[in-house]
């Protein structure tokens, strides 16, 4: 028995090391990534300097690159783009300066980048958003204009993953920034669930009636919250997208799953923080102690005229004695 466990053991182990093996030789190692990183400047027009060097990201399935003030993430799976960022800092032409276009503008620039990086293809216009300084000369983000690309499979909007986000420097349209989100596939919608039946489940969340809540437009997205089912856990390892509905009220916002009800992302609004109410003061002469019996303070006057008259007493009893002498 124990010599059946130990190889046991040994098989496990073995198979272990070879899928371990398996994927870090799936991995690329860091020239390959640099030459990766020298594509993408290349195509952006962006001259790079020195041998570059390359150091671990906070997400272990990304290498980060630095080429001087040049910082670009890349996957190490298949070398895709995860984010180039140029570092424009504030500089003090950037205080007060116009803007180098209008809206249309940017969106015209941004999706030149798209289509040079050949990321444009399913992606569409999402939303834009011009950035102010956030913080003085020399020191971090310089003034920029944002503009997402999103998917749009099978018509629906998603949240997330597979979206494209290109920004620039708003004196001067200098590109800032691109990043290119996580790729995820779409399962085909299959909408089984009402929105009563969503209303439902924020319900039992959060309470309410069903008139308190409002449906949105179904949405591709993921779940990897520990409330979620194993099967939602599932795809979201496997970076597959499912249609969700999301539901909402003044007391929460929950995300549902169309195909089998179960709850994806639940969110209850800040709670206020109660504050003591003030009350007023009351008035000197009307405190009282309920239910206690209150016994009147006797008058001093009668002491003080029984005092008065013991002393003219005295002085009339002293008088008379002397006159007997």
């Amino acid at each position: 028995m124990e010599a059946a466990n130990l190889m046991k053991s040994q098989l496990f182990v073995g198979l272990v090391l070879i899928l371990s093996v398996a994927n870090a030789s799936a991995q690329l190692n860091d020239d390959e990534i640099k030459s990766r990183v020298r594509f993408y400047a290349d195509k952006l027009g962006i001259e790079l300097h020195g041998p570059g060097i390359a150091t671990e990201s906070s997400v272990q399935s990304f290498r980060r690159v630095y080429f001087g003030q040049l910082s670009c993430s890349i996957r190490k799976t298949d070398g895709t783009l995860v984010v180039l960022w140029v570092g424009q800092q504030v500089e003090q032409a950037d205080l007060g300066a116009e803007d180098f276009g209008d809206d249309e503008a940017a969106w015209s620039l941004a999706e030149g980048i798209l289509r040079t990086l050949e990321l444009d293809e399913g992606r569409f216009r999402g939303k834009i958003i011009w950035e102010d300084a956030k913080g003085p000369v020399g020191v971090n983000e310089c003034p920029y204009v944002s503009c997402s690309f999103v998917p749009k499979p099978y018509g629906y909007k998603v949240a997330g993953g597979n979206s494209v986000e290109i920004a620039f420097r708003r004196r001067d349209g200098a590109l800032f920034r691109v990043s290119s989100g996580t790729p995820f596939t779409y399962e085909r919608p299959n909408i089984q669930i009402t929105e009563e039946q969503a209303k439902a489940v924020a319900i039992r969340e959060y309470g309410g009636e069903p008139g308190d809540w409002h449906v949105s437009e179904p949405f591709y997205t993921t779940g990897v919250n520990p409330y979620v089912s194993d099967e939602i856990r599932r795809m979201a390892e496997n970076r597959v997208m499912r249609l969700c509905l999301s539901v909402g009220s003044p007391f929460g916002k929950v995300t549902v799953d169309t195909v089998k009800g179960t709850l994806v992302y639940k969110a209850a609004p800040p709670l206020a923080i109660p504050t003591k109410p003030k009350l007023p003061k009351p008035a000197v002469a009307a405190q009282t102690t309920p239910d206690v019996a209150v016994t009147p303070t006797p008058s001093r006057l009668p002491l003080i005229l029984g005092s008065i008259a013991g002393i003219l007493a005295f002085g009339y009893f002293y008088t008379w004695l002397r006159k007997r002498q």
